[in-house]
């Protein structure tokens, strides 16, 4: 059990294959390995683990991770579903240190107080943190819309925010992101548009790193014109986007 509202770290392991968590220990320390039921070994040892609910009725998950190699910040992205709003996601955005000691968190509810999360993110070399993500806008006669977001490293300050609604003001997400050499961003997801008789095709945007504003976009839709998404995107060395 987590404690509402608390930041804990438990100490882990595997029993007949089961995970275990003992709520009283709130210290981190290294892990053995240990046996599973079918006899495979954990690797590599856990050192630590952290757990955050943030009321005792609330539904949290975390969607992605990312680490500044230059401070060992640790930067974790998702959503929470607080007791009070039940029918609305708020994203959340939680930065650590190496030990798992929380250091800033940030969250934000879009002005229809409904459905807003973080699926992706990336630490820029500067040390700025970027989601992408989506959120759900019915008060403009919208439905989900790609969310962008870029903040200063310690969450303090917004530095800028864009999103994407597509022309058939359906269903749009926002899956991955990744920076190329010039510090542009890559943010890939998919888009809903029966306005053309389709269904989901995929999005790939170009967006200046500096601003967020669009360099280049564009969509693929397959000859079935069925459900067609992107979830990751990785750049090459030269500065390609590569799809999956």
């Amino acid at each position: 059990n987590v404690t509402a509202g608390a930041e804990q770290a438990l100490p882990f392991y595997f029993v007949s294959a089961t995970m275990s968590c003992d709520a009283g220990g709130l210290s981190q320390y290294s892990v053995p390995f240990s046996d599973t039921a079918t006899g495979r070994r954990i690797a590599p040892p856990l050192t630590w683990l952290r757990q955050w609910h943030l009321s005792a009725t609330s539904v949290e998950r975390g969607e992605d991770v990312a680490v500044n190699g230059a401070t060992g910040e640790i930067y974790v992205a998702g959503w929470v579903q607080p007791s009070d709003a039940p029918m609305g996601l708020d994203l959340i955005l939680r930065r650590y240190d190496s030990t798992g000691v929380l250091l800033s968190a940030t969250r934000y509810n879009s002005p229809a107080s409904r459905d807003d999360e973080a699926t992706d993110i990336l630490v820029d070399p500067s040390g700025d943190v970027l989601i992408v993500g989506r959120e759900f806008r019915n008060d403009l006669g919208q439905e989900s819309n790609i969310l962008m977001r870029r903040y200063t490293a310690d969450l303090s300050s917004l530095v800028w925010e864009q999103k994407y609604n597509s022309p058939g003001n359906n269903t749009d997400y926002g899956e991955g992101i990744a920076r190329d050499s010039a510090g542009n961003i890559i943010v890939v997801g998919r888009e809903e548009r029966p306005d053309l008789t389709q269904e989901d095709n995929w999005v790939v945007m170009k967006r200046n790193g500096a601003t967020g504003l669009p360099v280049w976009t564009v969509n693929y839709n397959s000859p079935a014109s069925s459900d067609d998404v992107a979830y990751s995107v990785a750049v090459d060395s030269q500065d390609r986007a590569v799809v999956v």
